[in-house]
């Protein structure tokens, strides 16, 4: 789920469904996939990515949800981006692909662990997933592997600030990172 503004917020599923809250009521909207979807992120009303199964990649402009190659048949689980040009999405068997504003590329994860999640904080940004695995994107643009001390699957990430970002895991596990490591809470 993800929203511009309280009036303003998208969900999907299964079947291809993309809905729509705002404000009052939840619209379904036309979809061009019958794929199971699993997460949607915008930079804002007008650039938004949902990803699916399948390697399915779909993009909104203002014009409706059109679908996007994105060059793998990977399921992918999330997606997340600092930019309308810098925009990653990871899946299943250690798939990262990045979107740079015209078209998706592979990017090197250096694991097979299956990636659920991807999130951040202004330029730090980590893929999470299953054994967990959480690798964080560096200045130079690679994936490195961080030690986060737990075997649970990171399902979601979320911060406010560089030194202060959460990474949320199965059973409960919480994870915090302050810029260096990673310390259970």
């Amino acid at each position: 789920m993800w929203g511009s503004g309280p009036a303003d917020v998208y969900a999907v599923g299964t079947g291809g469904s993309i809905r729509r809250w705002d404000g009052g009521t939840w619209a379904s909207l036309s979809s061009p996939t019958a794929a199971i979807l699993f997460d949607v992120w915008g930079s804002g009303p007008n650039d938004i990515w949902i990803v699916g199964s399948g390697g399915t990649t779909i993009h909104h402009t203002g014009a409706g949800f059109l679908a996007v190659d994105s060059g793998t048949v990977q399921t992918l689980y999330g997606v997340y981006g600092r930019a309308p040009n810098d925009v990653y999405a990871v899946g299943a068997s250690g798939q990262i692909i990045r979107w740079d504003g015209t078209a998706w590329q592979a990017e090197t994860s250096n694991t097979f662990s299956d990636l659920l999640s991807v999130g951040g904080v202004g330029n730090t940004v980590f893929a999470g997933g299953t054994n967990g695995t959480a690798l964080r994107l560096t200045d130079a643009g690679t994936w490195v592997a961080t030690s986060t001390g737990t075997t649970r699957s990171f399902t979601s990430f979320w911060g406010n600030a560089p030194n202060n970002l959460y990474g949320v895991a199965t059973f409960g596990e919480i994870k915090r990172w302050n810029g260096t490591t990673w310390s259970t809470q």
